[in-house]
């Protein structure tokens, strides 16, 4: 499994909004993926909530527009956008782009933005000369999906705040 560095478009220090609820839509996917967009939200979701990155992550609702159909007490709101999904069988490779970012919703401001990407091919059969051992397959997109939420939250953490020159880690 390959994770490529994100491409951060946008990027304020997270403390202030630490205490915050964020809403988690489902993700924007091609026509036919819809599942899969509101399975990439449900992961981002799991993934903030680990990772105390907010105050409370909850999943919105809706898969219809997620402005008009936002939680109460709803303070951010997490979208995403599914540039590039190729789920192969296992035998073929499986790739993952998306867009994530976060808005304030009191003043429509993007706190956050980021291009993500990730792949994962098979890993090629071993051949033995009397016996041929079939290699692993590739990883599933969940899996990508799992580790570039991870890599999200990384983002949005005291340790790259500090890296970033952020240095009011008041979790308050």
């Amino acid at each position: 499994m390959k994770v490529d560095p994100p491409r951060v478009l946008a990027w304020r220090c997270p403390a202030p909004h630490r205490h915050r609820q964020a809403a988690v839509a489902a993700f924007e996917a091609p026509e036919g993926m819809e599942q899969a967009g509101s399975h990439m939200a449900r992961i981002y979701a799991a993934a903030l909530s680990a990772g105390a990155t907010f105050g409370r992550v909850v999943l919105s609702g809706s898969d219809g527009d997620p402005d008009r159909f936002l939680p109460s007490g709803t303070d951010l709101l997490v979208r995403g956008k599914v540039e590039r999904l190729i789920v192969g069988s296992g035998a073929l490779s499986e790739q993952v782009k998306v867009q994530v970012w976060v808005t304030d919703v009191g003043t429509d401001t993007v706190l956050w933005w980021v291009e993500q990407s990730a792949s994962s091919m098979p890993r090629p059969d071993l051949n033995l000369f009397w016996n041929v051992v079939p290699g692993g397959g590739a990883a599933p997109y969940g899996k990508l999906t799992r580790a570039l939420a991870n890599q999200f939250v990384d983002l949005l953490s005291d340790a790259e705040a500090q890296r970033r020159g952020c240095f009011n880690l008041d979790r308050k």
